[in-house]
């Protein structure tokens, strides 16, 4: 089941969905009203995702 959580409050080892796609948080960054996620759906493809602090995401179990 997913429940949402606002930026600031993901941590690094969750897993979060944007567009439905589940991604593992592997660090984050709070600066300024900003969230910075380093995120990776799989290993070889990290990405990096900037959003206000306060938006909501998805929250979903570890698959």
């Amino acid at each position: 089941m997913d429940n949402k959580v606002r930026l600031k409050g993901v941590q690094a080892g969750e897993i979060v969905k944007f567009g439905g796609i589940p991604l593992r948080v592997l660090s984050t960054h709070r600066d300024a009203g900003l969230v910075t996620l380093k995120l990776e759906d799989k290993p070889e493809r990290p990405m990096t995702f900037v959003g206000l602090a306060d938006m909501a995401v998805h929250r979903a179990e570890a698959p």
